[in-house]
């Protein structure tokens, strides 16, 4: 089977990106072949070189409507031919520019289009072109709850996101009498590191947080951490390409985002036995069991992610243990993930 997994525009380095790699390498395995079309060449090229058939369709972004950008999707699959199935991958509107490039005209053969969005349907521009898809593979309950308010009468397959689980990457737990903190991810506004900082600075006792990501936000947040006193105890590591092999030890891992579609952090922390602490912010309630693996916050509610820090500190509650958190993101596992989403092709294209 020909499948194409079709981007608008990506930097190289996000969830996105892993994922889409999953899903292409895991595909291929079960012998398929698999292309992965994009819009715009990304800045960071390693991310391209690991994948196989990519080709581009946007040229340049002189002119980036719709219209041109299904034309020019046209010319592409006029050269290289059209897929059994398309995956429009990570917006909306992706759906719609695949639908004027593989299905220009009235044909014998319409060529399916599985959406497959990666956040919170609301945040991305004109979310109703989702509806040009022929069903839809959802990362989270949130995500399906947010394409039905747009397309109500279509299959939506919840196919979750791919982790790899490997129980050889156990990360211990520290035995200084040290409580550990875990933030990976960019530091950007929707991913509200301010109420993290102000989580820090309440707690009471030994602790030091580790913070790996970059972005537009570092600078105020570093400086947001000097004025609160805390800095100190703070490392800020900047981006790694794989921040899982650069970290010994680790007692807990806090997402403070205003939205997630999944949250690939939390579901890779929780498969190296690290428990987590998450805002309310969507695609986390399908990984987090709140006081089983973890605990589910409110949005902004730094006093009770303090709290929480402050109890297990002084042994008021226990942190779950690693097998526990293993156990409870099986469920993601690559292999099962990508067979849940083989499986909606499969039963699209009957």
């Amino acid at each position: 089977m020909l499948i194409d997994i079709a981007l608008y525009y990506v930097g190289g380095r996000g969830g996105v990106e892993t994922v889409t790699t999953k899903v292409y390498e895991n595909l291929k395995k079960k012998g398929h072949r698999v292309r992965v079309i994009i819009a715009y060449v990304p800045p960071y090229l390693k991310w391209i070189d690991s994948l196989g058939e990519v080709y581009y369709y946007g040229n340049e972004m002189k002119n980036d409507s719709y219209e041109y950008l299904g034309e020019s999707y046209k010319q592409l699959m006029e050269k290289i031919g059209l897929p059994d199935i398309c995956i429009a991958a990570h917006l909306p509107f992706q759906s719609y520019i695949c639908s004027l490039g593989i299905n220009w005209e009235k044909t014998d053969k319409v060529i399916p289009i599985l959406s497959w969005i990666h956040g919170d349907i609301n945040i991305y521009k004109d979310p109703f072109l989702i509806s040009y898809a022929k069903a839809h593979l959802a990362i989270s309950s949130a995500v399906v709850d947010g394409i039905r308010s747009y397309d109500k009468e279509k299959n939506i397959y919840l196919v979750n996101n791919p982790i790899s689980i490997n129980k050889e990457n156990i990360i211990k737990r520290p035995q200084d009498g040290i409580f550990k903190i875990l933030s990976v991810g960019r530091l950007e506004e929707e991913k509200n590191l301010f109420m993290l900082m102000h989580a820090l600075n309440k707690i009471r006792g030994k602790w030091k947080a580790n913070i790996i990501g970059d972005g537009s936000k570092r600078n105020v947040l570093e400086n947001v951490a000097k004025i609160l006193r805390i800095n100190e105890n703070i490392s800020w590591s900047g981006w790694k390409e794989e921040p899982w092999k650069d970290i010994d030890e680790a007692s807990i891992c806090i997402s403070t985002s205003n939205t997630e579609g999944f949250s690939m952090v939390l579901a890779e922390a929780l498969s190296r036995g690290i428990p987590v602490i998450s805002t309310k912010s969507g695609g986390p309630k399908d990984i987090v069991q709140d006081g089983v693996n973890g605990w589910l916050v409110d949005k902004n509610n730094y006093f009770k992610v303090a709290e929480i820090i402050n109890n297990i500190i002084n042994n008021k509650i226990e942190l779950p243990s690693q097998e526990v958190c293993i156990s409870s993101v099986e469920k993601f596992d690559e292999n099962k993930v990508v067979s849940n989403i083989e499986n909606a092709i499969i039963k699209e294209l009957k």
